[in-house]
């Protein structure tokens, strides 16, 4: 009787340590959330990342809030080795719903990360995870949507930060900055505020519609870490509540998204086979729009 005690005890305690060990279930761009096979799939040299699983970290948001930043941080750590070099990965935040374990891990991949497929491991209390595959690339760019979800709206602002949305559209002409990650390594301490810089020998393409846009810089955003952005001018002759939008880095696309314009002078957008100006104004000023089909 004793033996088959000891034997459950040392069972129900093998169990608990299976439990409590990190299980990563992918790596992607927290901004396109572009999976294997898409040509946009990977993580950029010096781009930020974020790793889905189980048991990676405490319950709760947890955030990185000053600088320099830690490669260890609430007891998580991430290292990512490619062709037998392994670097240490900055941890910028976790989430765990609830009381539960973090499920999500956001971090930033050092420039220095060579190219090429690899291994992710995540340590959490001293418990690491099974290598897992990551891919790392030399750009991949993804933009940040409104649903933080890689589709609809893009995060697009004007020069007070204001996100362009249906009921505040760009304009032809208009100056706006579009946020991401992805666009390749940069040098210097990572773990310090980027000091930005135009990378202007990057070819980057910006299309609103059927129109390319005029980009003016393209970049790490001045005091971030693995935050890009993307400026530039809205084309002439667009107009629409939800414009397609694609960003091109040396030919590989981004994620799409959506651009609301509206023509010089008004204050809403308008879809021919959707809402009006009129409705989005009535919609803005009662808080709320009643709609209806018929088929």
């Amino acid at each position: 009787m004793k033996h088959i005690r000891n034997t459950l005890l040392a069972g129900l305690l093998c169990s608990a340590v299976l439990l409590a060990q990190p299980v990563v279930n992918s790596v992607l761009n927290p901004a396109s959330y572009a999976l294997p096979g898409m040509p946009n799939y990977g993580i950029a040299q010096g781009g930020l990342f974020v790793v889905f699983g189980r048991n990676l970290g405490p319950s709760g948001w947890n955030e990185v809030r000053s600088f320099p930043l830690p490669t260890v941080f609430n007891g998580i750590s991430i290292r990512v080795t490619v062709g037998g070099t392994t670097v240490d990965c900055i941890v910028m935040n976790s989430y765990g719903a609830g009381s539960s374990p973090a499920t999500q891990v956001v971090g930033l991949l050092p420039s220095s990360t060579p190219v090429g497929a690899g291994t992710l491991v995540l340590t959490y209390n001293g418990q690491s995870s099974a290598p897992a595959s990551i891919k790392v690339v030399r750009r991949a760019f993804g933009m940040v949507t409104v649903n933080a979800a890689g589709n609809g709206p893009a995060v697009i602002t004007d020069a007070n930060y204001q996100v362009k949305l249906i009921t505040e559209p760009a304009h032809p002409g208009q100056a706006v900055v579009l946020w991401g990650t992805g666009l390749g390594a940069m040098t210097g301490d990572e773990k310090q505020p980027a000091p930005g810089g135009d990378m202007a020998g990057l070819d980057v393409k910006v299309y609103v519609g059927d129109r390319e846009a005029t980009v003016f810089y393209r970049g790490r955003t001045p005091g971030a870490a693995g935050l890009d952005q993307i400026n530039f001018y809205v084309p002439s002759g667009v107009n629409g509540c939800y414009l397609p939008l694609v960003v091109y880095v040396e030919g590989i696309p981004s994620n799409w998204a959506t651009l609301p314009v509206a023509p010089e002078g008004s204050n809403y957008c308008s879809e021919s086979n959707g809402l009006s100006a009129a409705d989005i104004q009535a919609a803005k000023e009662r808080g709320s729009l009643s709609v209806g089909n018929v088929s």
